[in-house]
């Protein structure tokens, strides 16, 4: 019975989700199903050793977990590992993350199983009981309730939530304006790359950086500079056949309403109200986001950080761009932004690679 076998799961991922695995890991572990995750270092190799290992993981497991992610759709493992569980007449029991779309699911042959959204507790629970099913179908029916309210009260569900939507970022800003964020012909001489590196670059820079991640993008292409040169590189990297989905991308965001509305120069109870309508919409767009990047900005991109902070998201500026995004840092004291030294203030990859891995971080 399925008792006899040494794992509950066989959980197969790619190296940039190995803290989803873990954490799905520590997950399973709260709830006693022990599950197997290959050694990262052996899996790289495709060597005779890392198929017997395999083979011997899936014989021993009552069920094949494979985390669907952007990373994963794209690397020849998740294929090889999923024809290796129907060898062996392993049932398949899909987790996919906010980046995947459904059309995306096409790319791997799940023989039409139901995926479980790894982003919705009630579906996150669901899987893990789906797991119970087969290593201890008796617990499973005698102590669900009590399961899933462990489940539900554990910080290692939460964990998996909050990386399973972490690939979502939504680019804010804008080429500063406001006298009050400096003169905006200073950005020039702020940057490296003796003038070269203009907000355009940067911005392309840090978009291509995220999308190579495994982070999907959001933001407002009516926004000069930023939102649509946001759009625009993400544009050319779907038509350059990199395997980069439409669907990893969205447009959110206010501009022009926004600035008809703060301009209003109604009484200070209609002004309350409107700048309290404008905080909402804020937070209904940037809710489905992990962090927000900050790149210069205005009146408007501090209003969206505001909106972020209310939501928990994590906050990345480059203050070298002046505008909005200095001021975060010359003003503000938050754990959640990304942590600037003198030496970023000449852009190049390595600061960017820095930034993307802030991003990344589980903690």
């Amino acid at each position: 019975m399925p008792r006899s076998k040494r794992y509950a799961a066989f959980l197969s991922y790619t190296h940039p989700d190995l803290p989803l695995v873990n954490a799905l890991g520590r997950l399973l572990a709260l709830v006693d199903l022990p599950a197997f995750v290959a050694d990262e270092e052996l899996k790289r190799t495709g060597t005779p050793e890392w198929e017997r290992e395999l083979h011997e993981a899936i014989r021993n497991s009552c069920c094949f977990v494979p985390l669907l992610t952007p990373a994963a759709l794209q690397r020849p493992w998740v294929l090889y590992e999923s024809g290796a569980a129907d060898a062996h007449g392993l049932r398949k029991v899909p987790g996919r993350v906010m980046g995947v779309s459904r059309e995306d699911l096409s790319q791997i042959p799940l023989g039409g199983v139901l995926t479980y959204d790894l982003f919705d507790e009630a579906q996150r629970c669901s899987l893990v009981l789906s797991i119970y099913e087969g290593y201890d179908p008796k617990r499973r029916a005698s102590f669900e309730k009590t399961l899933r309210h462990t489940l539900i009260q554990s910080e290692e569900l939460k964990q998996v939530a909050r990386l399973a939507r972490m690939s979502w970022a939504f680019i804010a800003g804008s080429r500063p304006e406001c006298d009050i964020y400096r003169p905006a012909i200073e950005v020039e001489h702020a940057l490296g790359r003796a003038g070269e590196a203009t907000l355009r670059l940067i911005t392309r820079d840090i978009t291509r950086a995220l999308l190579n991640a495994g982070f999907s993008i959001t933001s407002c292409p009516e926004v000069p500079d930023v939102g649509n040169v946001v759009q625009e590189t993400v544009l050319g990297e779907i038509l350059s056949s990199r395997g980069i989905s439409k669907d990893r991308y969205r447009i959110a965001g206010l501009y022009s309403i926004d600035r008809v509305l703060g301009d209003n120069q109604e009484s200070r109870m209609k002004r309350r109200h409107i700048e309290s309508w404008l905080l909402d919409l804020r937070k209904t767009y940037l809710a489905p986001n992990e962090c927000i990047l900050v790149l210069g900005g205005n009146r408007g991109t501090e209003e969206e950080v505001n909106a972020a902070r209310a939501l928990g998201l994590r906050i990345c500026s480059i203050p070298n761009l002046l505008g909005y995004g200095q001021t975060l840092y010359t003003e503000t004291d938050d754990e959640k932004l990304f942590p600037v030294t003198v030496e970023d203030r000449v852009w190049n990859k390595e600061v960017c690679d820095r930034l993307v891995s802030f991003l990344q971080r589980t903690e």
